[in-house]
């Protein structure tokens, strides 16, 4: 908990922009791949993380987005608790979107992110 609060957030909405900017602006081919850790600080207060109770789902996540010239990919699994990259690549998961669906995918990030359990 003391590295959580030690650690400043970083504004994905930010760098996502800092990212496309360099994409269109730069040369061709440059991508940036951002890496993405979504704690679940509410489980970690509880200790709940130590636990097998199966009662309580945590929202605790990691992806990474590769933004380009043309839009961004998406890729994630979530290994012993559901699908593994290979399945979620082979679903077609990993399909090129659009800078407008950026915008939904991280209004939506945003509101997750920022959720607090009362």
């Amino acid at each position: 908990m003391e590295e959580i609060l030690s650690s400043p957030s970083a504004d994905l909405q930010k760098r996502f922009s800092q990212a496309k900017v360099a994409a269109i602006d730069g040369k061709v081919g440059k991508v940036t791949v951002l890496g993405v850790v979504l704690v679940d600080v509410e489980m970690i207060e509880r200790g709940e993380m130590k636990s097998h109770d199966m009662r309580y789902t945590s929202f605790a996540h990691s992806f990474v987005m590769a933004i380009g010239r043309e839009g961004f990919r998406v890729y994630q699994a979530w290994g012993q608790h559901g699908y593994h990259l290979d399945k979620y690549l082979m679903r077609g998961d990993s399909r090129l979107r659009s800078y407008k669906e950026a915008k939904t995918f991280l209004k939506r990030f945003q509101k997750l992110s920022r959720s607090q359990v009362r």
